[in-house]
């Protein structure tokens, strides 16, 4: 099962149309975390290899850490060899080599380093790996997309699928303005937008058009990595730990029932033990009273027996003489 890690699901979609390729190639442009947000980390884990371009000194050793087998060229793409004033915000995924952007992200309370990497073109880049297909190209730069684009002509590089940031950085305004012309010049044609991210499609793999008409689904059959900084990837976790609280407190219930249950049949033992002995105790009652009627029952047949004998017959009148001198 194939595993996501990017931010909105991006990987999936990749996967969905790729994934019949074995040991496939990328191109992975602000790749930053190795794992979180990872586009590439699921293709990784599916034994694809590539190479990750990302100018931040503190994540491109964390790919090289992560991914020793793998080309990581620590540079900003743009329109020439050279340097870049860059603005790194630590931590995140807002660093960029746009001002004005990074001004924005400072003044909503964002810490900001400027540091100066170095700078290439990507169409030399990708002539480097001329003679074998590059099958994805992501481009995920802050701001910066339309100068990575710029610079990758003349190359003949065709990338099968390309994925571009169409959104303003933190926003939902589109600038896919500045870029798509280059990109429909190159032969390439809209399929297919996420919300965040623009997917392009060489013309000559028109035959994976057909895995852009819908959005990631159950019938995809992946699941998702949880390391994710996305919406979702956080909800889920946020209902994963609340279900685990529930759970807790369910069992704690449970339990404390089991305890009201231990004593409730300890005391129910007791009270049977009560019930034994009682009912010994009236057993023992019951043959008493039996030998008494019995003993009674004795009596009773011996006074009749008195009273019906002879000498009891003749005797009367003298009972009789006797009451009443008892009486004078």
């Amino acid at each position: 099962m194939f595993i996501s890690y990017a931010q909105n699901f991006e990987d999936v979609i990749l996967w969905r149309a790729l994934g019949h390729i074995p040991h496939g190639f990328y191109v992975d442009i602000g790749a930053q975390d190795p794992i979180v947000d990872s586009v590439s980390r699921g293709f990784y884990e599916q034994g694809w290899r590539g190479i990750h371009i990302e100018p931040a000194p503190a994540y491109a050793e964390k790919l090289r850490q992560d991914r020793p087998d793998e080309v990581v060229v620590q540079a900003a793409i743009g329109a020439s060899d050279g340097n870049l004033r860059f603005f790194e915000f630590p931590q995140t995924g807002l660093s960029t080599g746009d001002e004005a952007i990074a001004e924005k992200h400072r003044q909503q309370g964002f810490a900001v380093h400027e540091i100066e990497v170095s700078m290439r073109p990507l169409g030399p880049l990708l002539d480097s790996f001329s003679g074998r297909d590059v099958h994805w190209l992501k481009i995920d730069v802050e701001g910066m997309e339309s100068a990575v684009i710029e610079s990758w002509p003349p190359s003949q590089i065709r990338p099968w699928i390309v994925v571009v940031e169409g959104t303003k950085p933190l926003s939902s305004e589109p600038v896919s303005a500045t870029y798509e012309a280059i990109l429909s010049d190159m032969g390439y044609d809209f399929v297919y937008f996420d919300g965040l991210n623009r997917f392009y499609l060489s013309q000559d793999h028109k035959e994976l058009m057909k895995h852009f008409l819908t959005g990631p689904n159950v019938f995809d059959e992946y699941a998702i990595a949880g390391r994710a900084s996305s919406t979702i990837a956080n909800l889920l976790n946020s209902q994963i730990s609340e279900l685990m609280e529930s759970g807790r407190r369910l069992q704690q219930v449970v339990d404390e029932q089991r305890d009201i249950i231990d004593e409730n049949n300890q005391a129910i033992a007791g009270m049977r033990q009560v019930i034994d002995e009682s009912d010994r105790a009236i057993a023992i009652l019951n043959e008493k009273l039996t030998g008494s009627e019995r003993r009674g029952d004795a009596l009773a047949g011996q006074m009749e027996a008195i009273h019906n004998s002879l000498s009891w017959r003749i005797t009367a009148p003298l009972r009789v003489l006797k009451k009443l001198l008892w009486r004078g």
